[in-house]
């Protein structure tokens, strides 16, 4: 160089003889030469992960340093929204925008140097929403409960076995194939031009329990045996206005001739999970070497439609129900365990009506002729 204080920048740090040579108007020239010693400068760079105004953008130092024992502090500077000295730090920008992020090295012996970068933070959703477990058959409600501070938001739905969904707040019905299953649903919430945000949550979908049953009759008794044990509830109906829920009842239907009945058992698993099965039974003839409820009369009969039934040694059990010929319930009578004697006032058509009486676990049944 020719200038009389030069720049100049070695490529790399090694010891340097630098000779100076001055030549003056007259022609005269002295010289000198020194040895210089250069040390290891530190390389100031860095990259950075999405920038979104919900989470924190994470800084990745990629630049150099000297080596050990030459110790290099960090400085960063947010935009004049912060600073730290840690080598790969992370800052939450709260508002959209560009941002200038500096990032100053400083070594210990004497080198520096400094990088300047622009961010831009953009706008970020927040993924949230609910659903509740289903049973087999019905479908699975999913309820948005997404957030963005501006514009909308676009949606993309997995639903844990291949299948997704755009929609906002979609409804899915799962196929399980009989066994209790547990689904991973994830919901992302898209900003368009903006950060997405995702959530999972689990959704179980319950198999519904086997309402099936069998049945043998014996006249008019009739022994009901459920194919599933151990369910929460059980509910059968006989089909005559009759109900139990045992979960293997026997039943005694009435003393008329011969019938059909739809008897049907609902089933309720400890999940809440529904089913119900029902059946044809047909009645065909009287009980077989079954004890009858002694102890029951009904008077007068005929009658117009009010009559008297008394129950000797009432149990807590004793119910008190009239039948038309088809089977159909027309009145329940409000019994009492203490009471023995029961005013009936039918207000129904002429015909033959049935009285059935179950009191300690026996049944009578009694023909009533209603003639007004």
């Amino acid at each position: 160089s020719t200038v009389a204080n030069p720049i100049h920048k070695y490529a790399n740090s090694t010891s340097k003889d630098v000779k100076l040579k001055v030549i003056s108007e007259f022609g005269c020239t002295d010289s000198i030469t020194k040895t210089i010693v250069l040390q290891e400068s530190p390389k100031a760079d860095f990259t950075w992960g999405p920038a979104c105004n919900l989470a924190n953008t994470n800084f990745t130092f990629t630049g150099s340093r000297p080596a050990s024992p030459i110790i290099t502090t960090f400085n960063w500077n947010f935009n004049g929204e912060g600073t730290t000295t840690l080598e790969n730090p992370s800052k939450l920008f709260s508002i959209v925008g560009k941002k200038m992020i500096t990032l100053t090295l400083v070594s210990n012996n004497g080198c520096t140097d400094i990088i300047t970068k622009e961010i831009s933070v953009k706008l970020q959703s927040k993924a949230d929403f609910e659903v509740v477990d289903v049973c087999d058959g019905d479908d699975a409600v999913f309820t948005n409960k997404s957030t963005v501070s501006l514009g909308g938001l676009n949606y993309l739905w997995k639903f844990g076995d291949s299948k997704t969904s755009n929609s906002q707040s979609p409804r899915h019905r799962y196929n399980i194939g009989g066994s209790d299953k547990t689904f991973n649903v994830t919901l992302v919430a898209i900003v368009p031009g903006g950060c997405s945000d995702s959530i999972t949550k689990p959704v179980s979908v319950n198999a519904n329990p086997n309402s099936d049953f069998n049945f043998k009759t014996s006249g008019r008794r009739v022994y009901f045996t459920a194919t599933q044990p151990g369910a929460t509830l059980y509910q059968w109906r006989f089909g005559d206005g009759g109900k139990s829920s045992l979960t293997n009842p026997q039943y005694d239907y009435l003393e008329y001739p011969s019938a059909k009945y739809y008897a049907c058992l609902a089933v309720v698993n400890v999940n809440g999970c529904f089913s119900e099965t029902c059946k044809e039974v047909a009645i065909t003839g009287n009980i077989d070497n079954i004890s009858k409820l002694t102890g029951v009369k009904v008077y007068p009969n005929p009658n117009k439609g009010n009559f008297t039934v008394t129950v000797e040694e009432p149990k807590a059990d004793l119910s008190i129900s009239i039948y038309n010929l088809l089977g159909e319930v027309v009145k329940t009578i409000e019994t009492n365990p203490f009471k023995t004697v029961y005013a009936i006032d039918l207000n129904v058509a002429n015909g033959v009506y049935m009285v059935k009486v179950t009191n300690g676990g026996l049944t009578a049944t009694q023909k009533v002729t209603v003639n007004k």
